[in-house]
């Protein structure tokens, strides 16, 4: 079994951005059309943020929660997902979390794109929707791949000892051995493999290491990187039967509570 715990719901295939929806034309696509694709992947279960590019209105913000709950609930087997909030829009955001985090039709925050939505990562602002968190006992997605998005995580962990991160990227292809560190230092931080971080050299050994493979969570970041090379990639390491499990599905199906057998 195979959980990715970091992959986005989009509706666009750009002739230049670096991601093709294959055989699709350029422009929107529907998401029936997204559906088909993500679910050709090879995982078993891909939970979904929105687009951080649609939170910038309040409307959007609403909207983009909507599109993620819609297709879960169209899905329920195949997909799941994370509420969008933004500290632009903060009591709005509470009524997000309210309307789909605390009813369970999604199961976290993420992903926190500050660089898309222009605020710091340690953003005060923040503080209340982290605090619902931590009411909610669910998990907060945090992006992550340059080295002060990484120290704020770090931060955020310490002034919130009992709220869960999960560091995006593994802190990031050119900063994953700092993210790492970081999170090595503090227990209530996981990172995932999304991107192409776990196929730097070194990477996902150092994360061994570090952490061992119980705060290791496998993810994608579909459909900006395809699931086979980094299935692939962990089934190339040299692991435990056991230790596979935990990084491949059984973390994440204990970080947010999933029932689900292989």
């Amino acid at each position: 079994m195979i959980i990715d715990v970091h992959s986005h719901l989009y509706d666009d295939n750009p002739p230049k951005r670096n991601f093709q929806f294959p055989g699709e034309p350029p422009g929107r696509v529907s998401a029936s059309v997204f559906a088909r694709h993500a679910l050709a992947q090879p995982v078993d279960l891909m939970i979904l943020s929105a687009n951080p590019e649609w939170i910038n209105t309040r409307a959007g913000l609403a909207r983009a929660n909507n599109r993620v709950a819609e297709i879960v609930r169209k899905h329920p087997r195949r997909f799941a997902g994370l509420c969008q909030v933004t500290p632009h829009f903060l009591k709005e955001s509470l009524a997000e979390m309210d309307r789909h985090v605390a009813r369970g039709n999604l199961l976290g925050l993420g992903e926190l794109c500050q660089y898309v939505n222009k605020y710091e990562t340690t953003d005060k602002r923040m503080y209340p929707l982290i605090e619902r968190a931590i009411d909610l006992d669910v998990p907060i997605l945090e992006h992550s791949s340059v080295k002060d998005q990484s120290d704020g995580v770090a931060r955020l962990a310490r002034t919130f000892p009992n709220a869960r991160f999960i560091l995006a990227h593994m802190g990031g292809m050119f900063n994953w051995p700092q993210g790492l560190e970081m999170a090595r230092r503090r227990d209530n931080v996981w990172v995932d493999t999304s991107g192409y971080v776990m196929l730097c050299p070194g990477a996902m050994e150092t994360a061994l290491r570090k952490l061992g493979p119980s705060r290791i969570l496998f993810g994608v970041d579909f459909p900006l990187i395809k699931a086979a090379p980094l299935v692939a990639a962990l089934d190339s390491l040299a692991l435990k039967s056991a230790d596979r499990d935990r990084i491949a599905w059984k973390n994440g199906a204990d970080l947010f509570k999933l029932r689900v057998r292989p």
